[in-house]
């Protein structure tokens, strides 16, 4: 049953690569004529509106090199916004993709707005802690669990049980230095990828969201 599942993973992971080929459907924020199309209406320019559970949702890319966490959720905060959660595979392939689209032909990390909850911080996967149940959304926009396709074997909180935030892979390679890109993969919050020789991983970006004006 263990192998079954964890071969399950890797086929998810790898269907989730074979989808990155192409761009998913995104609502656009301009016509080609510098006017905001109807349906990304109360999102500013440069934010993609998704339709989500709990309404509308804006959402915006930041690049920046090695940033962590916690500088990442104030750039977030500084234009009005939080890091992103993902509602579902839409949300998620969009950002893979378009990352991968800015960062080519380099791999990288962007974080989201997903952390370990409080009774899974200091064990690994358990009956209570699994890939479902370890992490919770962050802001309070996203819900359930179709964002959640973590890379084969995660979030394993393995790297002295610190891992407490969460970030999506991308990469026009298929992997970076063996996680599937446009999965997940539980981190530190503040880890550093470079120094810790793992370059392929570094981040390249953020995910911001905010609520549309209307």
């Amino acid at each position: 049953m263990a192998k079954f599942l964890i071969y399950f993973c890797c086929f998810l992971a790898a269907v989730s690569a074979m989808i990155m080929v192409k761009p998913p459907q995104e609502q656009c924020d301009d016509d080609g004529n510098g006017g905001e199309q109807e349906e990304n209406k109360g999102c500013e320019k440069g934010w993609k509106r998704f339709e989500r559970p709990s309404g509308g949702w804006c959402i915006k890319i930041f690049y920046e090199d090695s940033i962590k966490q916690p500088a990442a959720e104030q750039k977030c905060q500084a234009v009005g916004a939080t890091l992103s959660g993902l509602q579902n595979q839409v949300e998620s392939l969009w950002a893979a993709y378009t990352v991968t689209q800015h960062i080519a032909p380099a791999t990288g990390s962007i974080w989201i707005g997903l952390k370990r909850r409080e009774p899974c911080l200091k064990v690994g996967r358990t009956a209570n802690c699994t890939a479902f149940t370890s992490f919770e959304w962050t802001d309070k926009s996203a819900n359930g669990t179709d964002g959640l396709l973590w890379s084969c074997n995660q979030p394993d909180n393995a790297w002295s049980r610190t891992q407490e935030c969460a970030v999506l892979l991308a990469g026009s390679t298929g992997y970076a230095i063996g996680w599937q890109v446009a999965t997940l993969d539980d981190v530190g919050c503040e880890f550093d990828f470079v120094e810790q020789n793992r370059h392929p991983r570094d981040p390249k970006a953020y995910l911001c969201g905010k609520k549309p004006t209307n």
